[in-house]
Formats: C-alpha cells, sequence, structure tokens
C-alpha cells in the first residue's frame, strides 16, 4: 500500500489532493499524485490516467506484468537476433550468388527496419496496441521461411527488408505496451529488458555458426553451389521456426489492449475492465470503478465555459497586436499557432514518439553499411565519426532538462 510521502520511490510530497466530487474512497485513501497532470491537450485525459497510474500501483507488480515483461522482451531479442543472423550468413550467401558488395544486404534489412519502426508506432497509436504487438513478429517468421528458398540476392535482400519491416516494430511497440501495464515502482525494469537484446544477440550465434561451419561452401572455394551451400538456409529455417514459436505464444497469452490506449480513446469502460482483469490475473482485486472517470468528465462543461471567456480577450488582444509595429499579422499569427500547438500536443502518442526516436535509431544504422561499403572498413575514419558521434549523445543526454525517475508513464 501507498505511504503518506513515498511509496517505493514514488514521490507523492506533492500531492495535490482532488476535489472530492472527483475521487472515492480509492484515492482519497491512497493519495493520488496529481503532480504530474498539467494544463495542456486533454486535462481531462491527464487526470484520468493519473488515477489509473495509481490504481495500478496498488495493484502492483503480479504474475501478469512479470508475463508482459517476458512477452515484450520477445521484441528486444528478436531485433538483435536477427541483426546477428543477416550478419551471420552474409559469407556464405556472398560466395553462393557471387555478390560484390555483399553489405547491401544489410542495408535492406536497415531499410526494412526504417519502414517498420515508423509505421508500426503509428498503427499501434491509432488502431491499437494489440495488432502491431502481435503480427510483428509473425511477418518477420513469414518472410524467414520463405526468403530461405531464395534463388537470388535480390529475392533474399527483398525478404531481409520484409524481415526489418517486421521486427522494426518490436522495440517501440513493446515498450509502449510494458510502461502501460506495469506500476510507476518497477517502470526502471523497461532498461533491464536490454538483457533480451544480449540473449538474442549469443542465441544467434549459438545456433547459426555450427550450421554455417559445417553446412556452407568453404571461402576459398572456386565454386559455390546450391547443394554445397545449404547451411545459411538452414539457419533462416531454424530462425525463422523459433520467431514463430514466439509469435505462437504471445497470441495463447492472450495480451489485452493496454488501458491506457483505451482511455486515450474515451473507451473508459474498457479501460477499467483491462485494470480490473490485470488485478483478476494477479489475484486480488482494485478499487477502480468507471464512477471514478465519470466525475471527472463532469468537468468538462466548466473547462468549456473558460475556453469561451478566454476567447473574448484573446480576439481583443489579437485585433491590437496585428497593427502594432514590431508584431503585426505575422508575429501575432505566429504567437498564437505556436501557443496553440504548445497547449494542444496530445498525450497519448507513445507509440508514434518512440517510432520517431526508433527511426533515427534506424537510418543511422542504415548510413553505417553504406559508409562501408564505399569508404572501406580499411579506413578509420567511420570509427573516430562514431565515437565523436557518441560524446555528442553523451552530452547531449546529460543536458536534457527532465527527470522522470518516480514519476509513472502517462
Amino acid at each position: 500500500m501507498v505511504g503518506a510521502t513515498t511509496n517505493h520511490g514514488v514521490d507523492l510530497e506533492k500531492t495535490a489532493t482532488m476535489d472530492k466530487t472527483d475521487t472515492t474512497k480509492g484515492s482519497i485513501h491512497q493519495g493520488v499524485d496529481m503532480s504530474v497532470v498539467a494544463a495542456g491537450a486533454d486535462l481531462i485525459y491527464n487526470k484520468k490516467v493519473t488515477i489509473m497510474n495509481q490504481a495500478i500501483i496498488d495493484i502492483g507488480m503480479g504474475p501478469f506484468q512479470w508475463k508482459i515483461y517476458i512477452m515484450t522482451g520477445f521484441g528486444w531479442f528478436v531485433d538483435n537476433f536477427w541483426m546477428q543472423a543477416i550478419t551471420i550468413v552474409s559469407a556464405p550467401v556472398r560466395n553462393e550468388f557471387n555478390v560484390e558488395r555483399i553489405v547491401f544486404l544489410t542495408v535492406a534489412k536497415y531499410a526494412g527496419l526504417v519502414v517498420g519502426s515508423s509505421f508500426w508506432p503509428i498503427t499501434a497509436d491509432y488502431i491499437g496496441r494489440r495488432l502491431a504487438f502481435n503480427i510483428t513478429l509473425l511477418i518477420a517468421a513469414v518472410a524467414s521461411l520463405v526468403g530461405a528458398g531464395s534463388p537470388d540476392f535480390v529475392a533474399i535482400a527483398n525478404f531481409c527488408a520484409f524481415i526489418g519491416m517486421g521486427s522494426g516494430g518490436n522495440q517501440p511497440v513493446d515498450s509502449a505496451i510494458f510502461l502501460e501495464f506495469i506500476p510507476a515502482t518497477h517502470q526502471y525494469l523497461l532498461v533491464m529488458q536490454s538483457a533480451f537484446w544480449s540473449l538474442g544477440q549469443a542465441i544467434a550465434a549459438m545456433i547459426a555458426l555450427p550450421l554455417i561451419a559445417n553446412y556452407c561452401c568453404q571461402s576459398d572455394a572456386t565454386q559455390c553451389k546450391y547443394h554445397d551451400n545449404l547451411g545459411w538456409r538452414y539457419t533462416f529455417w531454424t530462425f525463422g521456426g523459433l520467431t514463430l514459436l514466439l509469435f505462437l505464444i504471445r497470441l495463447t497469452f492472450r495480451v489485452p489492449e493496454t488501458p491506457k490506449f483505451l482511455l486515450g480513446k474515451g473507451r473508459d469502460a474498457e479501460a477499467v475492465v483491462v485494470i480490473q482483469e490485470i488485478a483478476r490475473r494477479n489475484g486480488g482485486t482494485t478499487w477502480l470503478t468507471l464512477e471514478h472517470f465519470e466525475n471527472i468528465d463532469r468537468e468538462l462543461g466548466a473547462t468549456y465555459a473558460i475556453q469561451a471567456v478566454c476567447g473574448i480577450p484573446a480576439s481583443l488582444v489579437g485585433g491590437l497586436t496585428v497593427d502594432m509595429k514590431r508584431i503585426g499579422r505575422k508575429g501575432t499569427g505566429t504567437f498564437a499557432c505556436v501557443g496553440t500547438g504548445v497547449f494542444l500536443f496530445p498525450a497519448p502518442i507513445r507509440g508514434t514518439g518512440n517510432g520517431a526516436v526508433a527511426v533515427f535509431n534506424r537510418m543511422s544504422g542504415l548510413m553505417a553499411p553504406i559508409i562501408a561499403a564505399y569508404v572501406g572498413i580499411g579506413n578509420d575514419m567511420p570509427v573516430w565519426i562514431s565515437a565523436a558521434l557518441f560524446v555528442v549523445a553523451g552530452f547531449v543526454f546529460l543536458i536534457l532538462p527532465y527527470e522522470t525517475r518516480g514519476k509513472a508513464a502517462i
């Protein structure tokens, strides 16, 4: 249960007590932290999600969330798993198809990753998390199983792009799902999911290297024919089968739609049902009911009235500033648009936000093999550029103005 000032690192000292008409005994008893609620695009959503976060904290980290931890970890696993797989099979693929620049196999994979990390997070925000969560692994599995029979380099490169398109949505979508199911007290586990990333690399090497060593042409072979070079195809079939197995495990676990996605779409009743289902799967109950959200909805009338009243002086001020020498119409329009944008930026776009970060990550990865192809791996300039970028990224991270420790994700 939550104490008066702290709850396992969650700061409640700045708690602002909600009006009693907006709470029931659950939130009053626990002391809902309203410090994260700020005026913006959807104050109503923010208030609701703050109550929901407290309900999830009170439910605690139970069997359901630990299973979610593992299920979403599959995404990290598969992402690096296939990254290593394509690197390992590059040499035998080059020998069989006489490819001069085999790095374009990696380029194809990254091109797919860019598409996947752009498309699936947006899908997750507008259609739902479950679709992207389930289908990404299926696409990667099918592409690899079929791609193992590729007759030429163009075919295998295209299938690698589809593998990237599937696995590209894993990290941004899975991270969103994980954060929206676990209590704020355990959000640090998101960082620990990187262990699945390392595990994927290790498993890929353990499976692929023996197959490549025993069933592929030697690097000095004058000719490398299909029947002498089946190792990389066996690798793709094995990896595709394992990815398909992970997809089936996810499918049978029946992950519900995340409550925060439902809340963001105005489906409050369904969100409450999901929270109650989480409590049930953990062997407990929750105090959260639909009445909590209905009480907040009653504030809408007053909010709209305030907005309407504020519009009157805003129009008068705008009429005066458009003719001011140093402001004018451009200045007035700029201030109005920027100010409106700041206040209307929507809250429930975690998938898209994660996806935007992932896209930049994948685009940077896409440039690496292209540089290697044209600059050459014997030149140490790419290494210096990479080192400098890491240092710059470290300083940028250091000056970020936000600290999220102890704050529940909204």
